[in-house]
């Protein structure tokens, strides 16, 4: 497998906690399952950067040259392998008794139910790359059918992404607008 020098990253995650803690997560669009985790554990310390590939299992790389190197003793048949094996139920259990009640990922927000059933589907060998996704009673079924929730958690984020879409190109017409 080659990994281009040149890849164009998304945002994938990001948080920051107490005493300066922070991470920022990224991932390829291309599709080659390259992703990279920058993190420091206190304020003022240096963000550790780590590379990852969904395709090479438990490891991890300090450089994306290192990845790189990695990935060029993989076969095409060992990436299809590992892809195989995804998307599939991490783990699901039930919402149990709780103060505060989310609302189904899979409902239209109009018509949400309360999620009855908390499921984590597991995209690669990496847990960090997992949808969690809380179903309501009529969509925890869905929890038996990991191919099948992959692509309905999948369309409500395109449906979220187009819905936003308006908003965001005015905000970027008045960026530009006001750059002039």
């Amino acid at each position: 497998m080659i990994i281009p020098d040149k890849l164009t990253l998304y945002s994938s995650a990001h948080g920051h906690g107490a005493k300066g803690f922070a991470f920022y997560r990224y991932a390829d669009q291309e599709g080659f399952g390259v992703h990279l985790e920058a993190r420091r554990e206190s304020l003022g310390e240096p963000f550790m950067e780590a590379y990852w590939l969904d395709a090479l299992p438990d490891q991890r790389f300090p450089t994306l040259l290192a990845l790189q190197l990695a990935a060029e003793a993989l076969t095409d048949g060992q990436v299809a392998a590992e892809r195989a094996k995804y998307p599939q139920i991490r783990n699901a259990r039930p919402v149990g008794e709780r103060s505060y009640q989310n609302k189904c990922r899979l409902c239209p927000p109009e018509d949400a139910r309360p999620g009855a059933l908390i499921v984590y589907l597991a995209r690669s060998w990496n847990p960090v790359t997992d949808y969690r996704a809380e179903l309501c009673e009529r969509h925890k079924c869905m929890a038996d059918d990991p191919a099948a929730l992959d692509r309905a958690i999948k369309a409500e984020i395109a449906r979220r992404a187009a819905k936003a879409a308006p908003f965001l190109e005015s905000l970027r017409a008045a960026a530009a607008r006001s750059d002039r």
